[in-house]
Formats: structure tokens, sequence, C-alpha cells
């Protein structure tokens, strides 16, 4: 019985702390739940996250970036590609999105990682583009792909 009682604490305080290390979020709205489903079914992309920009939210900053995280199969897209895709995004994700006064883009990540080893990987690429809310029109992308 004390076995049971120490391995229930133990274990209580385990779940407390890995959760207390966890990065914190902002939850999305159920319009920008729903628009994240519609989003990984239309994409073919189960992993697409939206995510809010914490800081920017909770410090009550107006130059946040609120992220859309791509499967690592974007990554095989050229930069014209990748730009047209998140301009048809962001015109899904403008009308639904909150805290927009926190917001000065919208950021989109794709990475493929390669595992060398238990240990060790390799990031083989990178890229990112960001829309200015401001200026849909303003899209810039960074490549950091590695072959």
């Amino acid at each position: 019985m004390k076995n049971n009682i120490l391995f229930t604490t133990s274990g209580l305080i385990l779940i407390v702390l890995i959760s207390s290390c966890a990065p914190q979020r902002i939850k999305l709205s159920s319009k920008e739940s729903k628009l994240e489903k519609h989003l990984q079914t239309e994409l073919n992309c189960a992993n697409l996250e939206l995510r809010h920009d914490y800081n920017a939210i909770t410090e009550k900053r107006n130059n946040g970036s609120f992220a859309v995280l791509l499967c690592d199969t974007f990554c095989s897209m050229d930069s014209t590609e990748l730009k047209e895709l998140a301009l048809k995004i962001v015109t899904e994700i403008t009308p639904v999105l909150s805290n927009k006064i926190n917001y000065k883009e919208i950021t989109f990540y794709t990475s493929i990682e390669k595992h060398t080893s238990e240990k060790s990987s390799t990031l083989t690429c990178s890229k990112t583009v960001q829309v200015l809310l401001e200026n849909p029109n303003s899209v810039s992308y960074k490549d950091r792909s590695y072959h």
C-alpha cells in the first residue's frame, strides 16, 4: 500500500514537471481549429499546425508572427509554389484570425530532418515564407536547404 501511494505521488509529480516544461501556448479559437482541420485535409498534411505567438499576445505587442507549420513534404516545392500556397492560406486565415492586433505577419515553416543515428540528426531542408498582414503582396522567402 505504501509503495502504491509513493508510486502514485511520484507519477503525479513527474506529470506536473513535464507539463510545466512544455512551451506555453495560446489556444486556437473554434474557427481557427476548424480551419486547421480543414487545411490538414485539403493539403493532405495531418501534421499541419496553426500556432499563436504566445509572447506577442501575453506582452500585448503588435509585432508578433502567427505560425503555420507545414509538413516536410512542402520542402520539395520551389519558392514560387511555396509563396503561392502561403498567399492562398493567408486569405483563409485572415478572416478567422483572433488577436489580429498582436500580429505583423503570418510565417510558414517547412523542414526535413534526416536522422543519421539514434542520437543525431541533420537538417536537410528548411524553408520559411513570411507574409505581412498589412501588405499581403509583400512576401519574403528563405531557403536553408542542405544537399
